[in-house]
């Protein structure tokens, strides 16, 4: 019985359930691969952000493991796509998960992020200055906390933002 509630509790800290989060998912106009588990080898669907004409998948995420998201992929049918427009859920790779960065500014109006070292205001952080408003890759999910790696000057950041934007059609400004 003891194994039982082991296993339970194993498996529970293995998979992360959100409500409604979401991230974009790139690179444009490449076949992304989506696998039927978080441990599948060979891609069962795929699927395209399409830039040339404008379609794009809005992606939600349901589950996290170390090196995937579950992940419902919704899209709308417009005619005009060379890509796959269905509606799927399924499990992607997190290196082709991310959100935008989005910036706050000091009283100079140069812009910064500020990259904690948890998900929490509480938490400590670093302000690194930036003008990208660029896409960057989640490495997990903790309520509105998004984790993220980012590549600056030479320099690789890991840590939490909670100013970003998960929309593709639009700046979130």
């Amino acid at each position: 019985m003891k194994s039982k509630y082991l296993f339970i509790l194993m498996i529970s800290l293995f998979f992360k359930v959100y409500a409604n989060d979401y991230v974009v998912i790139a690179p444009m106009n490449k076949i992304i691969p989506i696998y039927d588990s978080p441990i599948s080898l060979i891609a069962n669907n795929s699927v395209c952000q399409d830039s040339i004409n404008e379609f794009y998948y809005v992606t939600k995420v349901i589950e996290e493991t170390p090196l995937r998201f579950k992940i419902e992929l919704l899209g709308e049918l417009d005619g005009n796509t060379k890509c796959d427009t269905k509606t799927l859920i399924g499990w992607i790779d997190k290196q082709n998960c991310g959100v935008y960065l989005r910036c706050y500014y000091d009283n100079k109006k140069n812009s910064y992020i500020k990259l904690y070292k948890q998900p929490t205001r509480d938490s400590s952080f670093q302000m690194i200055y930036t003008n990208d408003m660029i896409w960057v890759p989640v490495l997990s999910i903790s309520k509105e906390w998004k984790q993220i790696l980012y590549y600056h000057k030479g320099v690789l950041y890991i840590g939490w933002i909670e100013l970003y934007c998960s929309s593709i059609y639009n700046s979130c400004n």
